[in-house]
């Protein structure tokens, strides 16, 4: 990640590109990008103007519901927002994209120790957006016993910061799994029949679900 920020010029920006990338026909606002990604506001704003003249980001008005507060009434309404999305123009995406999405800040022993403190950890496959594969069900499988899913969702929510991208996952005990991979569950069979990686496996029958 040090040679990211070196070569872009600093960790805002790196996620910045890597959001866009990978989330390339949503617009977004700034509040909203903000949150997304972790950066502040200020920073943002010292990074935005030099995207938008590379022409890789180009401003956007859209809808979206929001609530509106009206006294002690809440309703949605669909709001206009202006925000910023993808120059799908940008001639150099394709190699800004593989340069980016393969060199997430992921590794095996980083992924194992994260989600350690949820419980018996025993699988972890990642498939999705870590592996190029957009159209992915899911991103990340764990499977375990006494998992705790309260912190598994606060994990995989600072993971998502760092990412730049939401993130489908699925969490099943280990005896929910197995029964699962027996009678060819289809949620797994679109885990396991298409590109993944195998991160940890101390379930066993990893092997007759490839």
């Amino acid at each position: 990640m040090e040679i990211l920020d070196a070569l872009f010029g600093n960790q805002a920006r790196v996620r910045l590109l890597r959001y866009f990338l990978l989330n390339q026909t949503t617009p977004v606002a700034l509040v909203e990008l903000s949150k997304k990604t972790g950066i502040s506001r200020q920073a943002m704003k010292k990074e935005l103007p030099s995207l938008l003249r590379a022409h890789f980001l180009k401003r956007k008005l859209f809808f979206r519901e929001g609530e509106i507060k009206r006294g002690k009434k809440k309703t949605l309404k669909k709001r206009k927002f202006s925000g910023f999305v993808f120059d799908e123009r940008f001639q150099y995406k394709n190699e800004l994209q593989n340069l980016l999405v393969e060199s997430l800040p992921l590794d095996n022993t980083s992924l194992i120790r994260r989600f350690s403190s949820a419980g018996k950890v025993k699988l972890i496959v990642i498939s999705g957006a870590f592996v190029q594969n957009l159209e992915s069900r899911i991103d990340l499988l764990l499977v375990g016993d006494r998992l705790n899913k309260n912190i598994i969702d606060r994990k995989v929510k600072s993971l998502e910061v760092e990412l730049g991208r939401e993130l489908r996952y699925a969490v099943f005990e280990t005896s929910d799994f197995k029964y699962r991979v027996n009678v060819y569950d289809k949620l797994l069979r679109d885990v396991f029949d298409y590109p993944h990686r195998k991160i940890l496996d101390r379930v066993g029958v990893f092997e007759a679900t490839g």
